[in-house]
């Protein structure tokens, strides 16, 4: 059953086409890897499908078309995505950073939700319980209570997701996750995109490391010059000529 599928998205800035007619479908339970050389266009595909960027074309989530709703709301609807940790979690506690993610779920403001009532108070409490729920299945219980700035690249990587996921998402995207993280870093970070699919979330992986893409992803789908050339299992993709091509001299390996 089809959770999202793109139909036919573009998006120019001035006179540049940075995604022309790009159409994929993802399955409920699916993990999909979305990948292209630098430029290709997948930032801005990602932008579109999260309510960033307003393209031409149908973005439906769930059967329902999101083209011109604001991230929050799409969201809320339960299609989130990881960012970088911005200036906006930096100096909050690393529990505080999942709270705020948790928000879009109890359908308030959550700050001002805590400040005024009893019973808001109960709800503090028993958010803050399962923030600490989500913080230990990314092994980040330990630093709930340190700045989300002062912890290691590694595990400013797994608080992102931590944030994302504090949304109760169906479907996430998780962009570039591993980026600057050892070998063996990477094997972890696996592991933990394999445990938050075995909960039943939906994944489309934006992805440079193709050990990442080649092991962990069902099919994959391939854009340059912001239109799909390929689409398949990895093996199939890895060995598509066009795909080769468009990797040539990026020193990206396909077979990894």
């Amino acid at each position: 059953m089809k959770i999202l599928d793109v139909k036919d998205m573009s998006m120019s800035f001035g006179g540049l086409v940075a995604v022309n007619a790009l159409s994929f479908s993802v399955n409920s339970g699916e993990l999909i890897g979305l990948i292209g050389p630098n430029g290709s266009g997948k930032s801005t595909a990602i932008n579109c499908i999260t309510g960033y960027y307003t393209p031409k074309g149908q973005v439906l989530f769930k059967d329902r078309n999101i083209v011109g709703l604001k991230p929050h709301q799409i969201s809320a609807l339960g299609l989130t995505r990881t960012f970088q940790l911005t200036s906006l979690f930096a100096r909050a506690t690393v529990l505080d950073s999942v709270l705020t993610g948790m928000h879009l779920h109890t359908g308030e403001n959550f700050w001002d939700a805590i400040a005024y009532s009893q019973s808001n108070n109960r709800k503090e409490i028993r958010l803050r319980e399962k923030a600490v729920e989500i913080l230990d299945f990314f092994g980040l219980a330990e630093d709930r209570d340190r700045p989300s700035n002062s912890i290691s690249h590694f595990g400013r990587k797994r608080l992102g997701l931590a944030i994302a996921l504090a949304a109760r998402p169906e479907m996430i995207l998780i962009d570039e996750v591993v980026s600057g993280l050892s070998g063996e870093e990477v094997s972890e970070m696996m592991e933990v995109i394999r445990k938050i699919r075995q909960t039943g979330v939906t994944i489309l992986l934006v992805e440079h490391n193709m050990r990442v893409i080649m092991n962990l992803c069902d099919r994959v789908i391939v854009i340059n010059f912001g239109s799909k050339i390929a689409e398949g299992t990895p093996a199939d993709v890895s060995s598509n000529p066009q795909v080769q091509e468009a990797y040539l001299g990026t020193g990206v390996k396909l077979d990894a």
